[in-house]
């Protein structure tokens, strides 16, 4: 056979079998990628934060990484961090916050530019909930109710094929959780039109996923993953049969929507091609609102829960500095505001709206006297020489719920809801510029408004005498004083001075209580003395007496006000309060 007989004839072969081979369905690309975050927000301005992060526990998380903007810092020693003039988006500032062992924690809020802008995030702690071999589909069951289907294959972050453990790292956050810091960025995000929306959220599911060593790993393409998940019962009887499905973009700070859920009896199920933190959430028009919150009294309440609930679902803000809040809120509904109190009950102030999709909605209003127990704490932060504190901060821990207040002047003003009608509070003080922190102090807490007094943030400090005349700067006294219980024909009694006796505390009593000391009146009682008082003249100065130490090394802590005259009968104010340890 000649040569050009030879190739026609391989051809011909090659043809036959060509066209005798079985036809085989083509496979389509698979398109693994999914919408990103493309919202406007605005243009960018320069706004202050000041923040607190805490672990599930309500314990801080020292040396978290915060980022907001173009700025980062990490958290201190009590979870506390501030940031100054961060270039943020106008319509929504994302604070993100990680480290290592903890879900990522983000908080999203429409920043104000002439203010403190507050924040408090809770991150949730990574724990192992199942790990499987890849290649052998899987269910993991989360908590309450919710699951997760897996598929078979997996990626690594190389994008090559992954053999081996997948490690499931999930937890679930339930709508009504009381602990309202755990939820990422705002009911705020992008819906599948890719224009602004509200999402009502019906829970929170955080996932990650690692393989053998600890690297991070994904679904391959072309596969998913099926989350179901249960819906609370408060909210099943309005739950709508279909509901879109979001994950946070953790780029953009706000929610996408990416899929959608069908509703089966009480369970929620949809696909996902990609694991991040996923809600199944209703989406509405989102309008904004914003408003000024107050105490009976007129004060501004800042750092300050408030709750916005709608149809089916709630959402958290804090208030900033000048006690403003911003929120987004689902439009076309009658939105009621409400406080949040550390044991977890929200009570219902007012109700605002309908509004309009994007409009601003203005929903000032006041914390009636007698809804809650709200009670306030003032007082004045100092540095180790005496000086105000220009930028520290109080943390005061009552019953469950801890405060903490920034702190720019050297006086503070914190607003407390005293759900357990605690009878004590402690109270500490940080300077942020000399990293300097006081020791704890137990304070009264015996009515509407409490005199929390003078805290010294300086680790050398640990008692002192602090006594203001005429409402001018405190005369303070952090070394050379004494203490200790004497007794003469009269019984014992307890007396506190400082070295050159400015001033005298002396009582014959010794149990905790308020206590009021007037000219002429009988003995048994809390006896306040400047060293100019006229002890036959006018004077009346009511004190509490918070602890007396029963041994010597505890501390004494008691805060006093009110008038006297001096020897040249002219009539003064005197505030005070001391911590000082027990000498004798």
């Amino acid at each position: 056979m000649k040569i050009n007989d030879l190739a026609t004839y391989l051809c011909l072969v090659a043809l036959i079998l060509v066209s005798c081979k079985k036809d085989e369905p083509i496979e389509p690309p698979v398109d693994n990628s999914y919408p990103a975050g493309t919202l406007d927000l605005g243009s960018d301005v320069n706004a202050d934060f000041f923040g607190r992060v805490v672990d599930a526990n309500g314990e801080a998380v020292s040396n978290a990484s915060v980022i907001i903007g173009d700025l980062s810092t990490v958290t201190d020693n009590n979870g506390a961090f501030k940031l100054d003039a961060a270039s943020v988006p106008s319509k929504l500032a994302y604070i993100k916050v990680t480290k290592s062992g903890y879900f990522t924690g983000a908080k999203s809020i429409i920043p104000q530019t002439n203010a403190l802008n507050f924040v408090q995030i809770t991150l949730v702690e990574k724990q192992l909930t199942h790990q499987f071999a890849s290649g052998t589909p899987t269910t993991v069951s989360v908590q309450n109710g919710v699951s997760i289907d897996f598929p078979d294959n997996y990626l690594d972050q190389f994008g090559t094929e992954y053999f081996g453990q997948v490690k499931v790292y999930a937890s679930y956050v339930a709508p009504d959780d009381v602990d309202i810091d755990k939820f990422l960025g705002a009911s705020y995000g992008q819906g599948k039109d890719a224009v602004e929306r509200y999402f009502e959220n019906y829970g929170m599911l955080m996932v990650e996923l690692e393989g053998n060593s600890g690297q991070a790993i994904s679904l391959a393409p072309g596969d998913a993953a099926t989350i179901h998940m249960r819906v609370d019962a408060n909210q099943i009887s309005n739950a709508p049969s279909g509901i879109p499905m979001v994950y946070f973009d953790e780029k953009v700070g706000y929610w996408v929507e990416n899929g959608w859920a069908t509703l089966s009896g009480d369970e929620y199920a949809g696909t996902v091609t990609h694991f991040d933190s996923w809600s199944f959430a209703a989406a509405y028009s989102a309008a904004q609102v914003s408003g000024f919150v107050t105490n009976d009294l007129g004060d501004s309440l800042s750092n300050f829960v408030i709750e916005t609930n709608s149809l089916n679902g709630a959402a958290h803000i804090y208030t900033a500095s000048n006690g403003k809040f911003n929120a987004y809120v689902p439009s076309d509904q009658v939105i009621d505001l409400s406080t949040f109190d550390e044991c977890g009950t929200a009570t219902i102030i007012t109700s605002v709206g309908p509004f309009s999709s994007g409009t601003n909605g203005i929903g000032d209003f006041q914390i009636p006297n007698g809804s809650v127990n709200l009670t306030k704490q003032v007082g004045q932060l100092l540095d180790c020489g005496a000086s105000a504190v220009n930028n520290g901060y109080v943390v005061m821990t009552v019953g469950n719920g801890s405060y903490i207040q920034h702190v720019a002047d050297g006086n503070f003003e914190v607003h407390i809801i005293n759900c357990n009608s605690a009878s004590t509070y402690e109270a500490y003080g940080f300077d942020m510029s000399t990293n300097e922190q006081s020791i704890v102090y137990q304070k009264d807490m015996s009515g509407n408004i409490n005199q929390t007094g003078t805290i010294v943030a300086c680790a050398a400090t640990s008692e002192y005498i602090s006594f203001s005349i005429d409402a001018v700067s405190p005369i303070l006294y952090t070394a050379d004083l004494f203490c200790g219980q004497l007794d003469s024909g009269g019984g014992p009694y307890f007396t506190a001075y400082p070295i050159d006796h400015s001033i005298e505390i002396i009582s014959q009593v010794f149990t905790e209580g308020s206590y009021s000391y007037y000219a002429n009146q009988q003995p048994n009682t809390v006896w306040v003395h400047p060293d100019d008082m006229y002890n036959f003249a006018s004077f009346s100065i009511q004190s509490v007496l918070i602890e007396w130490p029963a041994n010597p090394g505890g501390y004494l802590q008691m805060t006093f006000h009110g008038f006297y005259t001096d020897v040249l009968l002219n009539q003064h104010t005197i505030s005070g309060d001391m911590v000082v340890l027990r000498d004798s």
